[in-house]
């Protein structure tokens, strides 16, 4: 798996010529909006600058070798009241595994990890 950060808190996976964009951004001082294309997208949380689907460009097809699971945590240390929810996701492919949390808001339960389940989308 190939791991290469886009800038602030977006990142892109690669294995077997398939490509995932975590947390694209826009707004972000210091940072030009991402721009780039990908298989897939994966956002943490719904602000602005974690959730610009707009600046990643679909590809067309294949099958994707990744394995997604995903944990729901909160944003804020008030069970979302402040900031919302958060969506942490567990990636693997080729026998290697990765997780990305966004912003991370408060800490996540133990208990939470066994309720990871897999995603598809």
């Amino acid at each position: 798996m190939r791991i290469e950060w886009l800038g602030h808190a977006c990142f892109a996976l690669e294995s077997g010529g398939w490509r995932i964009v975590i947390d694209p951004y826009q707004g972000v001082r210091g940072f030009q909006d991402v721009d780039t294309t990908a298989d897939q997208v994966f956002c943490s949380h719904g602000h602005f600058d974690h959730a610009y689907r707009e600046g990643v460009a679909l590809t067309p097809g294949g099958q994707s070798p990744f394995t997604v699971q995903t944990v729901a945590s909160f944003h804020d240390g008030e069970g979302g009241a402040l900031r919302g929810g958060n969506t942490i996701h567990i990636f693997s492919a080729g026998g290697c595994g990765r997780s990305t949390w966004g912003t991370w808001g408060t800490p996540c339960p133990r208990s939470s990890w066994r309720r990871s389940a897999p995603v598809t989308q």
